[in-house]
């Protein structure tokens, strides 16, 4: 989202405060709107504040159904600034709350948005289940766009897992989900999830063709919020680059790791860029730059508490200094 468009948009929300005899409920989302604007903007601290009033007026105003969907939403900061660990444990107090006021709606975020959580850990089995669980529900209240990044996210648990086939046909499940939306974007980032996929089991030619289509289908496209769908694409397209010995594969990655540093749900893919671009440099001989993007990935991998890959690119560093 451009400065100028979020500006204009919170002065919206300045003007509706301002208006006399405002309902607490009508205050709070008013609050929530701020929050989504900052948090899609890359402003995280900003956000964090707006969801804490929002979250504050809901507890005092109601209802809790209300309160619990604030609370869910509010987990998205805690994601995006690497607070993964609390973003976890908060998830506890939100269950209680539908467990006492169910809503259905609020449910699938919270499934999703810890499934996603679990997935920034490495925390495989826990997370498999969470997203089968967010699938199933999206699915039946037909949320396909939430049932598109979950399956994008369970094929990364599964490639995690080693089992590359099941990520493929995971995320074959994502690009027909994505096509149920009628939504360039999804369909995009589908193709671009699924590219990635098949390149690490070598089918290097669909995959390019996947790219390509994603590439055709953003040509036009005004990215106006910070998501992981951009990062994506381009991820692709550096992993193709690096495949076929093409050069311009750098600058790829870099692009990649720019669109996901600060956009909501991305530290994890974050550090996995920064960690393949690494690796393809050491490859190629290159070392001291390698190095720094290696240490760059340890140090994401660190603060969202995902002890696997810290270890794993530490011994990579300790082995190729050796």
């Amino acid at each position: 989202m451009g400065k100028g468009s979020s500006e204009k948009l919170l002065q919206l929300c300045h003007d509706a405060e301002a208006i006399k005899e405002i309902e607490p409920g009508e205050l709070g989302e008013i609050w929530h709107y701020r929050t989504m604007i900052n948090i899609w903007a890359g402003r995280v601290d900003e956000a964090r504040e707006c969801a804490w009033e929002a979250e504050r007026i809901f507890r005092e105003a109601g209802p809790m159904e209300r309160l619990a969907l604030q609370m869910t939403f509010n987990l998205t900061i805690d994601i995006t600034s690497g607070q993964v660990g609390r973003a976890i444990e908060k998830s506890r107090a939100i269950w209680d709350i539908y467990r006492e006021h169910p809503y259905p709606s609020g449910e699938l975020e919270l499934l999703n948005y810890l499934g996603i959580a679990l997935t920034h850990q490495d925390r495989n089995i826990e997370a498999k289940v969470t997203l089968q669980r967010s699938i199933e529900l999206a699915e039946k209240l037909g949320d396909y766009p939430l049932v598109c990044w979950g399956y994008i996210y369970l094929a990364l648990v599964y490639g995690a897992m080693g089992d590359l086939e099941s990520a493929v046909d995971l995320g074959q499940e994502a690009k027909q989900n994505a096509k149920l939306t009628e939504s360039p974007y999804m369909l995009a980032s589908a193709d671009a999830a699924l590219a990635l996929n098949l390149m690490a089991v070598g089918r290097v030619g669909e995959a390019e063709a996947l790219v390509s289509e994603a590439r055709e289908l953003t040509k036009d496209f005004t990215w106006t919020i910070r998501t992981p769908a951009k990062g994506l694409i381009d991820l692709a397209m550096a992993m193709l680059a690096t495949a076929k010995g093409e050069e311009g594969a750098d600058k790829m990655f870099q692009e990649a790791q720019q669109d996901l540093h600060g956009a909501a749900f991305s530290l994890y893919l974050e550090g996995r860029t920064l960690q393949l671009h690494g690796e393809s440099l050491i490859a190629r001989g290159e070392h001291v730059l390698g190095f720094e993007r290696l240490e760059q990935a340890k140090d994401i991998f660190s603060r969202i508490g995902n002890e696997r890959r810290t270890e794993q690119v530490d011994g990579l560093l300790k082995r190729t200094m050796a």
